[in-house]
Parts: C-alpha cells; sequence; structure tokens
C-alpha cells in the first residue's frame, strides 16, 4: 500500500473516521471531521473537492453495510448459542434416563435378576440390557454408573 499514494490517502481518511468514532462522534460527523482533515492535510483533496457528496454517501453506505453484516454474526452467534443449550439439554436429558436405567440394571442384578427380566420389568430392549451387563462385570454391587453410561455413549 506504501506503493499508491491514493490507497495510502484513503487508508489515513478511514483511519480518521475511526479515530472520530472512538472519540465519541457518530458516524455522519466523523466522516465530516474526517473529511475536513483530509482537505486541511492534503488527503484526497483534489477529489474530495470535486466529489465530497458521493464520498460522504458511500462512506455512509459503507460503514451500514459493515455495521449490517456485523448484526447478521451477532444474530448468528445468538441462534448457535440457543442451538448449542437446546442440544446440551437434549444430551443432559437422554444421559440423566441413560443413568437412571443402568443404576436400575445395577440394582436388579446385584440381587439376583437375570437380564431378561430386567429387561421384561423395564419394558427396555434385552440388547441394551447385555450391554449394560457386559459393562458392569461380575460385580454389580460395585457398579459406577458414570463410568458405565460413559463407556456406553463411547462404544
Amino acid at each position: 500500500m506504501n506503493k499508491c499514494k491514493i490507497l495510502q490517502e484513503y487508508a489515513t481518511m478511514v483511519e480518521k473516521i475511526r479515530e472520530f468514532q472512538q472519540k465519541g462522534l457518530d458516524l455522519d460527523l466523523s466522516i465530516e471531521e474526517a473529511i475536513e482533515y483530509c482537505l486541511t492535510h492534503e488527503v484526497l483533496k483534489e477529489f474530495l473537492l470535486e466529489h465530497k457528496s458521493e464520498v460522504t454517501d458511500m462512506l455512509r453506505m459503507e460503514y451500514d453495510e459493515a455495521k449490517t453484516l456485523e448484526s447478521y454474526l451477532e444474530k448468528g452467534q445468538e441462534i448457535g448459542r440457543e442451538e448449542g443449550e437446546i442440544i446440551g439439554e437434549k444430551r443432559g436429558k437422554v444421559i440423566g434416563e441413560m443413568k437412571t436405567k443402568v443404576s436400575l440394571i445395577c440394582r436388579n442384578l446385584s440381587v439376583g435378576i437375570a437380564a431378561e427380566q430386567i429387561a421384561e420389568f423395564m419394558g427396555e430392549d434385552i440388547s441394551f440390557v447385555r450391554k449394560v451387563c457386559d459393562e458392569i462385570g461380575d460385580n454389580p454391587e460395585k457398579c459406577d454408573v458414570d463410568e458405565v453410561v460413559e463407556k456406553l455413549i463411547k462404544g
């Protein structure tokens, strides 16, 4: 950009707009002040003298577009967070239900009830009950429900 004077001067004008906005001026006043600065300091002077109103309109439109894009981005992020929360809640509910089932299966196994009877009593598919039994192993009294659920989810 150092090789192209016009681009360098345009960048100066844009930087001045940002500076004035950071000082608390609204967009219109920031553009006006930046143009005055540029005219005073010979930055894009000839072009600004001929096309000041077009430049002002174009800059307003550019900044409005940037605001619009930023607004879309913020809205998209908000939607993403909301969807993430919904997914997280559903996942938490599924895990909670699975923990309840695993806990019931562990308790029933620890008192000697067979997997088939547990499945029938719970209205659960026998293949699920058998998977739980496989994860629990030979000692249902020492069943770690969280560990069993984690293994079931992963596997």
